[in-house]
């Protein structure tokens, strides 16, 4: 019975570790292209939203549990759009975040005539958007 709890319990800190890995690779991207963004636009306030992203990178080192991190990682591209916003209001440009979930739009495709169809009508509905002066943010 020992053996087996000590196997359980190494598997799960495997997967923990590797969860953890994967959190923070998924974050430094997002890190990346914030940084990015704020360098292409000179943002320099005291504390941009690529620094927000570095501490939540940090706080993966602490003891949080895999369902934690895995959520972390499921946030991750709305974190991205939400600095992208910030950004965007910091230097005035006008931008819209638009969560492909939520257009009301199919969520299932099964064929090639269904995708054709999703794609036309996104492409309208971004275009919307466009034409209204805003830059488009996905989720």
């Amino acid at each position: 019975m020992k053996k087996i709890y000590q196997e359980l319990e190494k598997s799960i800190n495997v997967l923990r570790a590797n969860t953890e890995q994967h959190a923070i690779d998924t974050y430094e991207q997002v890190y990346i292209a914030l940084e990015k963004y704020e360098e292409e636009n000179n943002i320099s306030e005291p504390r941009p939203p690529s620094e927000v992203v570095e501490e939540v990178i940090k706080g993966f080192k602490t003891d949080q549990s895999i369902s934690a991190l895995k959520l972390a990682i499921e946030q991750a591209p709305a974190r991205q759009a939400d600095g992208i916003s910030r950004i965007d209001s910091i230097i005035g440009k006008k931008s819209t975040q638009i969560q492909l979930s939520s257009l009301g739009l199919n969520s299932r495709i099964e064929s090639e005539d269904e995708l054709e169809e999703y794609i036309e009508k996104l492409q309208k509905m971004l275009l919307l958007e466009l034409k209204a002066g805003n830059s488009i943010i996905i989720q």
